[in-house]
């Protein structure tokens, strides 16, 4: 750490959450819901683990330990299974001592019923409801605590994602972006990490992508977005997620690992790569 700058910090996705300072997550969840933005854990949804996952294999820093995959065929693919996805993290977010004792958790499981959309035996009570979760759901509660304290992701997630990478590896759109090859005096640098002041607040940035042309003297960012739609519908997505919140705060770390090690460099425009996952 040298001032108030921390670049390339050798900790994991999960470890960088954990730090201690502002984020554009936190910002934009305050602007969306600050309940949500207020939350003491960090569960990352299907979404956020397939953009995680996705990054890591493209910036060939993919390791195994962090992950855990889910043996999901053992619950198919019904709405039992949906509904589990969906309550489970639930579970594990607001519980602080987890078991393998999927019972010892029926009033968690009737209030996020409650208080939640789930397409399952909604005629129902509740408590009704809640007992044919934990009876039939077992196996599959057991599983996702063997995966506590890693990435809890699927085959098919696995599988998408390594797709993903290809994608973007060859075509056109992407590849020279992606490259990892390195040309004459230029360097690339993936998931930069830097925790930096700005109007007297500490904050925090992981920028997926740098490119720094040392020949023009200019710093190129990226950040890249695995949504679930079309690339028809990133704008929408764009102002729905504060975006711009994103790339403005992510602009004033770049300026600042600028201003620390290349002063008299230019910083590009900010720019998002989008693939969809479903069409990877």
């Amino acid at each position: 750490m040298i001032g108030n700058i921390i670049i390339g910090e050798n900790i994991t996705e999960l470890q960088y959450r954990d730090l201690d300072k502002i984020s554009y997550s936190t910002l934009s969840s305050i602007d969306r819901d600050m309940h949500y933005a207020l939350k003491k854990k960090f569960i990352p949804s299907d979404g956020t683990k397939f953009g995680i996952l996705t990054e890591s294999l493209l910036f060939n820093d993919y390791n195994p330990e962090e992950y855990y995959i889910l043996n999901d065929s053992i619950i198919g693919d019904g709405k039992l299974k949906t509904a589990c996805d969906m309550m489970f993290p639930k579970i594990i977010e607001n519980v602080e001592i987890l078991e393998e004792s999927l019972n010892k958790y029926i009033n968690e499981i009737i209030f996020i019923l409650d208080e939640n959309k789930i397409d399952y035996w909604e005629k129902k009570d509740s408590k009704w409801r809640a007992q044919k979760i934990i009876s039939e759901a077992k196996p599959y509660w057991v599983e996702y605590v063997k995966g506590l304290g890693k990435i809890i992701i699927t085959s098919k997630m696995y599988l998408d994602a390594k797709q993903a990478v290809l994608t973007l590896t060859t075509h056109n759109f992407t590849r020279g972006i992606f490259s990892t090859n390195s040309f004459l005096n230029i360097e690339k640098f993936s998931q930069v990490k830097i925790c930096f002041n700005y109007a007297g607040y500490e904050f925090k940035s992981m920028l997926d992508w740098l490119i720094i042309d040392h020949d023009n003297k200019i710093i190129k960012p990226y950040d890249l977005k695995t949504g679930a739609g079309s690339a028809d519908n990133f704008e929408k997505s764009y102002f729905h997620w504060r975006y711009d919140i994103q790339a403005f705060l992510y602009s004033k770390a770049i300026c600042a690992l600028r201003d620390r090690d290349y002063p008299d460099y230019k910083v590009d425009d900010f720019k998002f790569v989008y693939i969809s996952r479903k069409n990877v």
